[in-house]
């Protein structure tokens, strides 16, 4: 729970700062992105570990991509 509970603050670190370079817009919620994606990363990592194929998890990334897109500028 620690290590996870790290890299969403890493997550939420990178976004913020995204924010304030102006690589996303100012509106942006780095926190709920944030948690957005430490949750696809989970998710991923259990599909990964219970043998769901590499070309299936990769598809899911631009899929998965759609939130950021929105807010970047």
């Amino acid at each position: 729970a620690e290590y996870r509970r790290g890299r969403s603050a890493l997550l939420l670190k990178r976004l913020e700062r995204a924010i304030a370079e102006g690589e996303l817009k100012p509106e942006a919620d780095a926190e709920s992105l944030a948690d957005y994606y430490a949750t696809i990363l989970l998710g991923v990592a259990v599909h990964a570990r219970d043998g769901v194929p590499r070309a299936r998890l990769l598809a899911t990334i631009p899929v998965a991509m759609l939130p950021i897109r929105a807010v970047a500028l």
